[in-house]
């Protein structure tokens, strides 16, 4: 069987470069190499978070990355808010229920943009210890391109900013220090284009602050707490996938050497191509144009005819997502990450269009 491009949120295309990297001997996660290893990640991590603060390497995929941030984060009976645009700020709230905090949800229809006003707004009536927020929401292409407005009003409200950004980071820009984020969760095997199984969690003072003073306790393979205390001497508290940091190393090296503003942009260009391709075919992206995703293209169909159009663009080669949740039938999802060319992304957006147009049109 043919291989098929995957153009799927996640995981994506691998550089084979990183595949290559990735079959090195497997090293001691207690030398003095894996070690070296460890601070070349962390560091290059650090660049693309746009951070001065800490990386917490996590064994994992972005959901566990998400969780040890919630469950270190927040404690049992905090009043938190939760702001989502689709089934993964909808897993952000769940996460933090399940911790025990008393969670309320500022939720508006799939993929329309929530005002950092109206954040304000429940901020000044909730008060609550932190805010959690997607940076790119995976279920809906949604980009919170008003993340730093929100992140400001969180501050001042006193509130910690936790961010969701395993589809983002890499991909859309972010920048966690000058938008004042506290802790930004993000993982491998996205815009990094990394093989999945690695997963971090950026730290900034305050959040690391909060890490020491907490009272409650949380599983170990989730405790941010030790994950930080082993990272300042560049360990992990239990065995990593060695082999998986090779590649992760490699594909940040390849990242940093194209450039963040450049690979921000090539995201751009790709995600244009299939916007364009849809409208053509009388589809629509689910957020409005402002804040639709770079990294993640989602089609709003006008028929619930998701199966079909999947199954006719993977007739050419390529594979990409239905929509999730109640969108299932009714969307596509392109992952427009990873090692894939403009060339690759044009033909995929031609047979996207006329998948559309045979399956969607009558």
């Amino acid at each position: 069987m043919a291989k098929l491009t995957l153009m799927t949120p996640g995981p994506v295309e691998v550089h084979p470069r990183v595949l290559k990297a990735q079959a090195a001997p497997v090293a001691s996660h207690r030398s003095e190499s894996f070690r070296e290893l460890y601070r070349e990640v962390t560091e290059m991590l650090k660049q693309v978070y746009i951070g001065r603060g800490l990386v917490a390497l996590v064994s994992g995929s972005g959901t566990t990355a998400v969780d040890s941030m919630v469950w270190s984060l927040i404690e049992p009976g905090e009043e938190v808010l939760a702001v989502s645009n689709g089934v993964f700020g909808d897993r952000l709230a769940s996460s933090a229920r399940r911790r025990g905090a008393k969670v309320h949800v500022l939720r508006k229809p799939e993929g329309q943009p929530i005002d950092a006003g109206e954040v304000a707004e429940v901020l000044d009536e909730l008060k609550p210890s932190a805010v959690l927020a997607v940076h790119n929401e995976t279920s809906t292409g949604y980009a919170a391109r008003n993340l730093r407005q929100i992140a400001a009003r969180a501050r001042e409200a006193g509130a910690l900013v936790l961010v969701d950004s395993v589809s983002g980071l890499g991909g859309e820009p972010l920048e966690a220090d000058s938008w004042m984020l506290d802790a930004v969760a993000s993982a491998s095997h996205k815009c990094i284009a990394a093989p999945p199984g690695v997963s971090f969690v950026y730290l900034g003072e305050r959040a690391l602050e909060k890490l020491q003073r907490r009272e409650s306790t949380t599983p170990p393979s989730l405790d941010l707490k030790l994950s930080a205390e082993y990272s300042r001497r560049r360990e992990t508290p239990f065995t990593p996938p060695v082999t998986l940091l090779y590649a992760l190393r490699e594909a940040l090296k390849m990242l940093l050497e194209d450039g963040l503003e450049a690979r921000w942009r090539a995201h751009l260009e790709k995600a244009k191509e299939v916007y364009e391709a849809a409208a053509r075919a009388e589809a629509s992206p689910i957020p409005p144009p402002e804040y639709r995703s770079a990294t993640v293209a989602a089609i709003h169909l006008k028929a619930p005819r998701a199966k079909e159009v999947i199954e006719e663009v993977r007739k050419a080669g390529y594979l990409i997502a239905p929509g999730m949740g109640e969108l299932r039938e009714q969307a596509v999802r392109v992952g427009l990450m990873g090692a894939t060319t403009m060339p690759q992304v044009r033909e995929l957006a031609h047979h996207l269009e006329k998948a559309i147009k045979l399956h969607c049109s009558r």
